[in-house]
């Protein structure tokens, strides 16, 4: 009886848990969520193109760029081959290359997030711990910022401030581990209170002048996506 008590409080409390399941993302639940089955409000845009596939580039970002005579141009991270590719906007042709891994002007190690701004490109490099930033349409580097600040930055997105001004918001995972050595480890949640960088990023001649202006993010296990060493993420208070 006391066996059976127990099982039923074990169900009772599964079934508790289901009405309030806890998001887990694609990779995890070994099926990618299709917004055709999902009952979710959305709106189906015709395919344009298909680029060619390139599975080892490992691509990671994408970002556009539209120049003076209405010209698109397809951006791309390669994380694999730290380079930047490049393709027709209105037919997904590739039209150039160009980087390779270093931390010269000009060259990546492990770029993940991509943003264009009027004509300028944002490249986050993850083991190089910065951002770079470089004109378009001749892909220069004109700058970089955040090595002393960004651990492991992936993400980024900006806003203009002024004439000639932005502000720039970069993620940064804050791993304990490298995850390329299979010990990539959420630190404690104290240490997740800078999970996002900002900077004041000013363009002055043919270059850049940044700023950092401090960082922000949630320790709390409920908001902050926290996942404890066990690689579980913690049961919230209703189960």
């Amino acid at each position: 009886m006391m066996l059976r008590a127990a099982l039923l409080t074990v169900l009772l409390s599964l079934y508790g848990c289901a009405s309030t399941p806890v998001a887990r993302e694609p990779d995890e639940t070994g099926a990618e969520p299709m917004l055709a089955t999902a009952g979710v409000a959305h709106a189906v845009v015709r395919e344009a193109f298909l680029t060619a596939s390139t599975p080892d580039e490992n691509v990671d970002s994408p970002a556009s760029w539209t120049d003076g005579d209405g010209r698109t141009w397809l951006l791309a991270t390669s994380k694999a081959t730290n380079r930047l590719m490049v393709y027709d906007g209105d037919t997904g042709a590739e039209l150039r290359r160009t980087g390779s891994k270093g931390s010269a002007a000009g060259q990546f190690d492990r770029p993940n997030g991509i943003f264009v701004f009027e004509d300028k490109v944002f490249v986050v490099e993850r083991d190089n711990h910065r951002v770079q930033v470089l004109r378009l349409p001749d892909l220069r580097s004109v700058g970089t910022f955040g090595t002393d600040e960004l651990k492991q930055p992936y993400g980024l997105w900006l806003r203009s401030t002024a004439p000639g001004q932005v502000e720039v918001m970069v993620t940064d995972a804050y791993m304990a581990g490298e995850d390329d050595k299979g010990d990539d480890i959420t630190p404690p949640l104290a240490e997740l209170e800078a999970r996002v960088k900002r900077y004041r990023v000013k363009f002055v001649g043919s270059g850049i002048e940044a700023q950092y202006a401090g960082a922000f993010g949630d320790t709390t296990e409920a908001r902050s996506g926290y996942r404890n060493r066990s690689g579980a993420i913690p049961p919230t208070t209703d189960c």
